[in-house]
């Protein structure tokens, strides 16, 4: 396949024991290379050459487990709430509820600064839940005991509404619920992990 012609190289892009054809080049004017300077690995098969050169350096990610799809599933469906509560808020401040009687330049302040900080609180909280980042659930906790400091602890300048109250406490149950099975199930993981070590 190489041919050595006074210090020039020959170069044959046709290898007939690999099925890649190749152009064949005219000479090139590239300097041989002394035997000693040749890696060991290159004179291997093509097959052997790739196990040579793949390494084990992929990154091994661990199973997902039921309980960890379930909460992914939960949290999308908390993500959905929010921004069905978020779109409410924005209903109200723009005047399309109500029949425009919670329009933002009519509302009393308290209900101003709730509302305006809910309106962008609950999507911002929607996409954290839906895309399963970290500071999706943080939003979606202020954004929930906002309104149930709103509507619990000041019901006579924001009335009361009580199934909002139960579901952001039964929300926050479950949430705390799956956070602790999942919890659990990691440190026996590690603990096995742990015991079968050599």
């Amino acid at each position: 396949m190489e041919e050595k012609r006074a210090g020039k190289r020959r170069i044959n892009f046709f290898d007939r024991r690999s099925a890649m054809p190749f152009r064949r080049v005219q000479e090139h004017s590239i300097p041989a290379a002394p035997a000693s300077v040749i890696s060991p690995v290159w004179r291997l098969p093509p097959s052997a050459l790739m196990v040579a050169l793949m390494s084990d350096d992929s990154v091994h990610v661990p199973k997902v487990s039921l309980t960890e799809t379930l909460f992914g599933v939960f949290l999308r469906l908390v993500a959905i709430s929010c921004f069905w509560f978020g779109l409410n808020y924005w209903a109200l401040l723009i005047g399309y509820s109500f029949n425009g009687s919670g329009r933002f330049d009519l509302l009393t302040v308290p209900w101003r600064v709730a509302a305006a900080t809910l309106a962008v609180a609950y999507p911002v909280a929607a996409l954290g839940l839906w895309l399963l980042v970290s500071w999706g659930p943080v939003i979606w906790v202020v954004a929930a005991a906002t309104e149930i400091v709103m509507f619990g602890f000041y019901p006579d300048l924001f009335g009361t509404k009580p199934l909002i109250l139960v579901l952001h406490g039964g929300a926050a149950l479950i949430f705390v619920a799956f956070r602790g099975v999942i919890l659990y199930q990691r440190m026996r993981q590690g603990r096995v992990a742990r015991f079968d070590s050599p």
